[in-house]
């Protein structure tokens, strides 16, 4: 059986006394890779933070769903090579970011499937929706992973 661990290391290390200050902001931790694009914001750029923004200071059940939307493309696209992860993971990204900006005219989204599983590629681009609001709760992901039969 499979088990998720998750380190709570997506957030800001506190300057101290026994850390001291390499520059002005605080320290971030965690793979990039994983980071929800609104942590990111927060942790790596907190000037750029927008009023409005759908973001807390504070890592959320959201920044948690997004994560596990990477882990659910790389558990399920069984990938040949360390490239082919990169390229698949970036495309869902990319596709997770364009859903949620408004349609243009000359825009044609055509695209072969990129994990083998309909379903799990569904999920996984449901949790990477670039704002935290329009992923799914864990209740639903944990239904739904259930109906899978995963």
């Amino acid at each position: 059986s499979a088990k998720l661990g998750d380190m709570g290391l997506a957030s800001r290390w506190p300057l101290t006394a026994t850390h001291p200050p390499l520059s002005t902001h605080h320290l971030a931790a965690g793979t990039p890779l994983y980071l929800a694009p609104e942590r990111r914001r927060v942790l790596l750029s907190p000037e750029e933070e927008e009023e409005g923004d759908d973001v807390s200071m504070d890592a959320s059940p959201p920044c948690d769903i997004y994560s596990l939307g990477v882990v659910t493309a790389e558990v399920f696209g069984a990938f040949a090579t360390a490239m082919e992860r990169a390229t698949v993971l970036d495309g869902l990204k990319r596709e997770a970011a364009a859903a949620a900006a408004p349609p243009r005219e000359d825009t044609v989204r055509v695209r072969a499937q990129r994990i083998p599983t309909r379903a799990a590629e569904a999920l996984a681009l449901r949790m990477l929706a670039t704002r935290p609001s329009a992923r799914p709760r864990p209740e639903a992901v944990a239904r739904q992973a259930r109906a899978e039969g995963r």
